[in-house]
């Protein structure tokens, strides 16, 4: 996994913008940090961007998350969150395929 990000940071918040790679899938991401006053992190909040590339980050995150407990728990939640990373996948390429043609010619 590559990655390049760049930090925010105020006095009791950061934020961490970037991209990386994910099982190769470009991922657009934003981390949302809440900070102790001696810059330990009490709260994180996670966006990912494209749809897509959030179901592939989910999956891969989820079952890291699961083996903590069993191995069994995490392979569990990957083959959960298979189905909706498919479904992402192929309806983007899908959808668009089918919205291009509607667009105007200046916005393809």
């Amino acid at each position: 996994m590559s990655a390049h990000s760049d930090e925010l940071i105020g006095d009791d918040t950061a934020a961490l913008v970037g991209t990386m790679k994910l099982r190769g899938v470009s991922v657009d991401f934003t981390d949302h940090l809440k900070l102790r006053p001696d810059g330990k992190i009490i709260e994180m909040t996670v966006f990912f961007r494209p749809l897509p590339a959030s179901a592939a980050a989910m999956r891969v995150i989820g079952a890291g998350l699961g083996r903590r407990k069993s191995g069994l728990r995490g392979r569990t939640i990957s083959a959960l969150v298979a189905p909706l990373a498919f479904m992402t996948r192929t309806g983007d390429g899908l959808g668009m395929r089918l919205v291009k043609p509607t667009l105007p010619e200046h916005t393809r």
